[in-house]
């Protein structure tokens, strides 16, 4: 475990003095451990002595000890870019739904309240509240989210989605001003180059190995794969994620990560497990929120969230959430949804796009779909470990899928 730094408890004691909490309050640091974790990420429990007030419980994220690990992965610019989530993009949605809101419509406040965010060279981090307190619940990463699991993360991203674009219209020069704030944390040259080509390269040979052993060799499958799943496979997505001018119009912040383990849902509760359905859900970890065409997200949460029963069965609703959801928001704020983003644009977006979710499926299935126990970032040469049956038919099936859709 890395212990907690007296400058981080500082740090707490000083949202626990804003809070009207007492900052000598006893605190209880416990490491939170899970598939590579780039930072080092602490569920802190504040007991109160007075009792007037219940404990409280917060988040705290913060920058490896490892110097080497921080170098070798570059975690302050993933780190930079999460700060910059909380102190400039949700206050911006805040103030803006505030102004031009109206009270009797639904704010969009699905992530958690950030009490500090610090980020410099010599000392980063942030502190978040523990959503555990009103109720929210991770899911397991070896299970697929359920259908109206699904449907409530689709219509919470086309909220997302449209706050971007409402700021982009209303506010351009301010908007223009923090989008160059953030930079591409995981897609750059000089990163792939360094680090992250040597993974990626090899979960594709992992991949095209796996599809020659299931596919017929003279198959399109193969033939299709064969131009991606390559050693280059990372520059081809380097230049998909790149924001383009001529889809300028559809450019939104991604969440950039729609992984399940970044998705937390409340349940309301009910006597019956059968009829256990969220009401709620909330994002977590903006750490590789990027600027960037509508089709990331939408690709990376069809191929990452689901399988494909469920997209065979529910590609179309779960799309029609997600535009709803989207046009909603815009047209709460005044505006025409259907001349500034028809479904059309919906559909040609994740066409165009699609490649993104195929390479992320490739990446994150065969990470977080395995038979480890939840551990931390280890460099132990080994890119692809014991995957499940499960993780092996998903990766087969968005093959599958992204060359009969022609996306590959």
């Amino acid at each position: 475990m890395e212990e907690p730094t007296h400058r981080l408890k500082d740090v707490l004691k000083t949202v626990l003095e804003e809070l009207n909490f007492d900052p000598n309050s006893e605190q209880k640091f416990q490491q939170i451990v899970a598939h590579l974790l780039l930072s080092c990420l602490y569920r802190v429990t504040v007991h109160s002595q007075n009792q007037k007030y219940s404990d409280k419980k917060f988040i705290i994220k913060t920058l490896r000890q490892d110097p080497a690990l921080n170098v070798k992965f570059e975690t302050k610019m993933f780190f930079r870019n999460e700060s910059l989530f909380y102190k400039k993009l949700v206050e911006s949605f805040i103030i803006l739904q505030d102004l031009y809101l109206d009270d009797k419509y639904e704010r969009f406040l699905s992530f958690p309240k950030c009490y500090k965010s610090l980020s410099s060279d010599e000392f980063s981090v942030i502190v978040l509240e523990d959503l555990e307190e009103r109720g929210f619940k991770e899911s397991s990463r070896l299970k697929s989210l359920t259908l109206s699991e699904l449907f409530l993360v689709m219509k919470e991203l086309g909220r997302f989605h449209a706050l971007t674009l409402f700021f982009k219209y209303k506010k351009p020069t301010v908007f223009s001003d923090l989008r160059s704030m953030f930079k591409e944390p995981t897609y750059r040259k000089e990163f792939v180059d360094k680090t992250f080509n040597a993974w990626a390269s090899s979960v594709a040979a992992w991949v095209l190995k796996l599809a020659k052993e299931n596919f017929p060799p003279e198959s399109e499958y193969i033939k299709k794969l064969e131009t991606f799943a390559t050693d280059r496979m990372s520059y081809i997505m380097l230049d998909v994620v790149r924001p383009k001018e001529e889809d300028e119009e559809f450019n939104v912040f991604n969440h950039g990560d729609l992984w399940v383990n970044n998705l937390l849902f409340h349940y309301p509760n009910v006597e019956s497990e059968d009829d256990k359905k969220p009401d709620k859900m909330c994002f977590i970890d903006f750490q590789q929120c990027r600027y960037g065409s509508i089709g990331l997200d939408l690709s990376a949460a069809l191929f990452l969230l689901t399988d494909q029963e469920t997209r065979s069965k529910h590609r179309d609703e779960l799309l029609g959430i997600y535009h709803h959801s989207l046009s909603e928001i815009l047209i709460q704020f005044g505006y025409d949804s259907t001349k500034i983003f028809p479904y059309s644009a919906v559909i040609s977006q994740l066409e165009k796009y699609a490649l993104y979710g195929l390479g992320v499926s490739f990446l994150c299935l065969s990470y977080n779909l395995d038979n480890a126990s939840e551990e931390d970032v280890q460099d132990d040469g080994k890119y692809v470990k014991e995957v499940t049956e499960d993780c092996r038919k998903r990766i087969l099936d968005v093959i599958k899928e992204s060359v009969d859709f022609g996306y590959l």
